[in-house]
């Protein structure tokens, strides 16, 4: 039957991209990080439509939405925060997203993580949080958006562990 055989492919293929979209550079960046650095917003939804994870860490601990958040690419921001990506991960000197965002002047990325529920409050290595660094039009802003917060209750954030092809995934509740 034709109709099956062309499922069978078709699922093949699904598969086949998955995995490739999870394979790993030697800095630990997959697919989906160098599409979200190059600003590809139609190569990061197609990627995210195939299973690949919007909280992969990379050997520096840069999440896809770390890469993208300092270009200022807001459609591509809110396409992984839609598709569950977690807005406070920290990376290099635990600086999250909302530090980026803010330390850049990106007002609509601030906007958009503290809506998906971005914590103002974490400190990054040197002890300043994203609401220290904030001048006052972005402080109400962020006041203004906790308002309307539509934080999921849990994620799960894959890491790989440097120099080396093991990942672990951290539950957050």
């Amino acid at each position: 039957n034709i109709n099956d055989s062309n499922v069978s492919l078709s699922s093949s293929v699904s598969k086949n991209f998955k995995n490739a979209s999870n394979r790993r550079n030697h800095k630990g960046e997959t697919a989906l990080h160098s599409a979200c650095a190059s600003r590809k917003y139609v190569k990061v939804k197609e990627l995210l439509s195939v299973g690949a994870n919007p909280n992969t860490r990379d050997n520096a601990g840069w999440t896809p939405l770390h890469e993208v958040v300092s270009s200022n690419a807001i459609d591509v921001v809110e396409l992984l925060l839609e598709k569950g990506s977690f807005p406070d991960v920290p990376g290099p000197m635990n600086e999250t997203p909302l530090h980026e965002a803010i330390k850049n002047g990106h007002v609509e990325i601030v906007r958009l993580l503290v809506k998906y529920g971005a914590d103002i409050n974490l400190r990054n290595s040197k002890g300043i949080t994203p609401f220290d660094m904030a001048d006052d039009v972005i402080k109400s802003i962020v006041r203004e958006e906790q308002k309307n917060c539509i934080a999921p209750k849990s994620y799960t954030i894959d890491a790989v562990l440097p120099n080396s092809e093991r990942t672990f995934s951290i539950n957050v509740y």
